[in-house]
C-alpha cells in the first residue's frame, strides 16, 4: 500500500502548476488591502489569502493543479478605535471562475508489478 501512495504522490508533484493573475478595480474608499477566497467548489472557498500588497488590487494563485477554481475578493480596513487594531471586511465581490488546463503532463512508464509493503 506505500509504494502505491508514494507513486501518486510522485504523480502529484509531477503534474505542471500553474500560475494565475487576477486583478480588478480598486476600492473607492480605500481599502487597506484585499483578501481572496478560493476553492474548488462554486459557494465553497476552502482558502483566505491577503493579497500582501497593501491596496494593490492584484493577486497571483502559485502552483494551481488542473481544474476550476471558484474565488471572490473583498476588502478589508483597520478599525483601531478600540486600542488595537481590528480588521473589518467588507462585502465580498462577484464570484468569478477560471480552468487551468492540463499542459505537458508527464507520464511515467507503467511499473511492471506493484507489491504491497507491510
Amino acid at each position: 500500500m506505500r509504494v502505491l501512495i508514494n507513486l501518486i504522490s510522485l504523480l502529484l508533484l509531477l503534474v505542471p502548476r500553474t500560475d494565475v493573475t487576477i486583478a480588478w478595480d480598486p476600492l473607492t474608499e480605500g481599502a487597506a488591502g484585499y483578501k481572496v477566497r478560493y476553492g474548488r467548489a462554486p459557494g465553497t472557498y476552502v482558502t483566505e489569502e491577503y493579497t500582501g500588497n497593501g491596496g494593490v488590487p492584484e493577486f497571483t494563485f502559485w502552483g494551481l493543479y488542473p481544474g476550476t477554481y471558484y474565488c471572490v475578493v473583498l476588502g478589508y480596513w483597520i478599525d483601531n478605535s478600540s486600542g488595537s487594531p481590528v480588521y473589518v471586511d467588507g462585502d465580498p465581490s462577484d464570484e468569478i471562475h477560471f480552468t487551468v488546463e492540463a499542459a505537458d503532463v508527464i507520464e511515467l512508464p507503467a511499473p511492471a508489478a506493484f507489491r504491497a509493503v507491510q
